[in-house]
């Protein structure tokens, strides 16, 4: 995973991988929040708009690691369905 942050365009994006994605399409997932998914819809990075406006410490990075179990919520999650959109949206039968 990669993390960048460009204080010129006062944006954050979070590449789900360590090489550039190859960008199929973009998702606005809420005013300023953009999902960025491959030919096959599948999501390679987030981007965040505007990040001064939206926390007092825009450019500083915290990262931790979690050790627990992963959890997987069911394709029917809120969630689940805001990132990969329902079955019907990705031509699942």
């Amino acid at each position: 995973m990669r993390v960048s942050i460009d204080p010129g365009a006062d944006a954050a994006k979070i590449q789900f991988s360590d090489h550039p994605p190859a960008v199929g399409g973009t998702r606005e997932l809420a005013d300023g929040v953009l999902l960025d998914t491959d030919a096959q819809g599948e999501p390679v990075a987030l981007e965040i708009l505007w990040l001064s406006s939206r926390m007092a410490t825009p450019y500083r990075v915290d990262v931790d690691v979690n050790t627990e179990p992963p959890v997987t919520l069911p394709a029917d999650h809120p969630f689940t369905q805001a990132i990969f959109g329902k079955d019907e949206d990705r031509g699942a039968a």
